[in-house]
């Protein structure tokens, strides 16, 4: 982030350096430097599509582990509900009471 501001300030620098001391380049090597700067502003571009994939790297595998998590917890879920219908359903009423702290410890856990 900021390879932009960077840039745009190391070139003003080299122009304003170029202009209060004695040219050591010739403007043609000048502009050629110019030119490789500018190439990498551009380039930039590939960094964030770079940084960009990284992230949506780390994304697919926490989406895919968030799945893994819900499909989990879904499956745990059915399986108490499945438990706790099969106990009141196979229960005298005259056990209710107990069922129901059966059930209650259950869901506890």
């Amino acid at each position: 982030p900021g390879y932009s501001e960077r840039s745009k300030e190391l070139k003003s620098a080299l122009i304003r350096f170029s202009s209060e001391k004695i040219p050591k380049f010739t403007i043609l090597e000048f502009k050629n430097q110019m030119s490789v700067l500018w190439d990498a502003v551009l380039n930039e571009n590939f960094v964030f599509s770079f940084k960009n994939m990284l992230e949506m790297i780390v994304y697919s595998e926490l989406d895919s582990k968030l799945g893994q998590w819900s499909h989990e917890l879904r499956s745990d879920i059915f399986k108490l509900q499945t438990t706790l219908e099969n106990t009141v359903y196979s229960c005298d009423l005259k056990d209710l009471d107990a069922i129901n702290n059966k059930v209650i410890k259950q869901l506890n856990q």
